[in-house]
C-alpha cells in the first residue's frame, strides 16, 4: 500500500494515537535530524518535527543515520536532548490531558485498573511513584498510562531495566533483591541516595498485584 507524502503527518498522528489507545510502546524514527549527518546544527523544520513528536506522547525518538554514519553524532544526540527537554518543560504539559485520556480509557483487566488507581493517587498528592518489578510488567503498565509524575522502577534484572529505560516516564534503578518487599524498600533507599527523592517528598510505593494481598504504601520522606 502506498501513501502520498502529504498524508505522512496525519498517518503518523493516527498511528501514535492508536498506540496510546491500545497502550503499545511507540517510537518515532523518521530522519528527525537528517541534516546533521553533514551539519552540526539542525534545521528549523527538523526542530519542529522533533517537537511535534514529543507533544504527541511517544515513548522515544530514535536517530539512525545521524549517529551511525553522520559526521556529528554527539551533536545530534545533544540537540535531540535539548529539544526534548524544552518541549517537555514548556508545551507537553498543555497536551497531557489529551494524551492521558487516550491512554487511560477502556481499561480491560484488573491489573491495569490497579495501576491506574495507584498512579492517579500519586498524581493527586503530587508524589513520586516507586515500583519494584521483577519482570517489568507493572512498570510497563504504569508507563502505558502516561504518568505525569516521576516513576522510579527497581529491578534485579538489568536486561529488563534496559528495555524499560526507553518507555515513557520510567527511571530504572538496579537493585539486588529476590523478593518484592525487600526490593521495594531498596528501590526507595536508592532513590533517596541518588537524589531522585528528597526529604519532604510524598512517595507511593507498590509492586503490583500479588496474591493474596496487594502492596500500596504512602510515605512522606522525613530526615
Amino acid at each position: 500500500m502506498n501513501f502520498g507524502l502529504e498524508e505522512i503527518h496525519i498517518l503518523q498522528k493516527h498511528i501514535i494515537d492508536k498506540c496510546l489507545e491500545y497502550r503499545k510502546p511507540v517510537i518515532v524514527a523518521t530522519q528527525l535530524l537528517e541534516s546533521m549527518t553533514e551539519k552540526p546544527v539542525p534545521t528549523r523544520a527538523e526542530v519542529v518535527d522533533v517537537s511535534i513528536a514529543v507533544e504527541s506522547g511517544v515513548d522515544a525518538l530514535m536517530l539512525t543515520g545521524e549517529t551511525s554514519i553522520g559526521k556529528n553524532p554527539i551533536d545530534a544526540v545533544s540537540w535531540l536532548i535539548k529539544i526534548i527537554n524544552f518541549v517537555e518543560k514548556n508545551s507537553l504539559i498543555r497536551n497531557f490531558d489529551h494524551i492521558a485520556l487516550k491512554a487511560r480509557r477502556n481499561l480491560d483487566h484488573v491489573q491495569l485498573k490497579f495501576v491506574k488507581g495507584v498512579l492517579e493517587l500519586a498524581e493527586d498528592i503530587n508524589g513520586k511513584l516507586i515500583v519494584f518489578s521483577m519482570h517489568g510488567n507493572t512498570a510497563k503498565r504504569v508507563s502505558s498510562l502516561r504518568p505525569i509524575v516521576p516513576v522510579y522502577v527497581g529491578s534485579q534484572n538489568m536486561k529488563i531495566l534496559r528495555k524499560l529505560s526507553i518507555l515513557w516516564g520510567i527511571h530504572p534503578i538496579y537493585i539486588e533483591s529476590q523478593n518484592y518487599e525487600e526490593g521495594l524498600q531498596k528501590t526507595l533507599a536508592k532513590s533517596i541516595e541518588q537524589g531522585f527523592v528528597n526529604y519532604g517528598d510524598y512517595v507511593v510505593l507498590t509492586y503490583g498485584l500479588k496474591e493474596p494481598k496487594q502492596k500500596v504504601e504512602i510515605q512522606r520522606i522525613t530526615g
